[in-house]
């Protein structure tokens, strides 16, 4: 009974601040759902999160929102760079980098609005999303080599940070995106959201041949996810010019907040 209301919570948060949920639904899940192990909850909140993101996407999709080149260019260096950010936790000091990047969250809060104030959306330097035409791949081509470079880079420290970190990929690609380029905001989180699908869906397959997904808990909250990311995207796309941005801020604040205290504890 629980679960579509903690995956409508979760969605709605991922949808508008860019992210896939799982930090407000891991520890809510904790706290409900005492006796089944963690990871059961990390396989199962991750179908969750695939939702979040597929639901929210097609919203953003069918406003023009989405980049696709930069999208594929995002969600296959991650796919690529997650496993060596795995493979690192066995050399790093994960605490450190988990408190710079509760830092680095905080410093893009007040950002993001500020550079949305300054700049002029008009100025994109990837592929403009509303003009039909060339495919995926020709796209890709046409983009200076500079945006090309940038977006797998982005990609990168999202997948490296994921492996090392366990967390979601849009922690890092939504205010990296935002910082880096001079899409329009709601743009900047239909992609991140979209290139979130690939990664979640092999971390699913994966989970589940594990026997990580509880499947009853996993329908309520896909169910939640799916409801709260339509919602939520759907009031993104409508939310008046800069009320995004404040949204992401405070999203940030509170993404660097949980962050920093997941340090602390430990």
């Amino acid at each position: 009974m629980y679960s579509p209301f903690v995956g409508a919570v979760a969605g709605l948060f991922g949808s508008m601040v860019g992210v896939g949920g799982g930090i407000i639904m891991n520890p809510m899940l904790l706290n409900i759902c005492r006796t089944i192990p963690q990871r059961v909850l990390t396989g199962t909140s991750l179908a969750a999160v695939f939702s979040t993101a597929l639901a929210s996407s097609s919203t953003f999709a069918s406003s023009s929102c989405v980049d696709i080149p930069s999208t594929v260019l995002i969600s296959s260096s991650a796919m690529l760079f997650s496993p060596i950010g795995a493979r690192l936790t066995a050399i790093l000091d994960c605490n450190t980098l988990r408190a710079c990047l509760g830092y680095f969250l905080f410093a893009a809060a007040p950002l993001v609005p500020l550079k949305a104030m300054l700049i002029s959306s008009s100025d994109d330097d990837t592929v403009n999303t509303h003009e039909s035409s060339p495919s995926w791949m020709e796209s890709i081509q046409e983009m200076p080599l500079g945006s090309v470079i940038k977006m797998l880079g982005i990609g990168a420290v999202a997948g490296t940070a994921s492996g090392l970190l366990g967390i979601g990929g849009g922690t890092i690609v939504t205010p990296m995106m935002a910082l880096t380029t001079t899409l329009d905001h709601s743009v900047v989180l239909g992609t991140s959201l979209t290139s979130m699908i690939p990664p979640a869906m092999t971390g699913i397959v994966s989970h589940y041949y594990l026997g990580n997904v509880d499947m009853r808990l996993a329908a309520g909250l896909i169910l939640g996810t799916s409801i709260g990311g339509f919602v939520g995207s759907t009031c993104a796309l409508k939310a008046p010019q800069g009320v995004l941005e404040g949204i992401f801020s405070l999203g940030m604040i509170f993404l660097g907040r949980k962050t920093l205290a997941s340090v602390a504890s430990k």
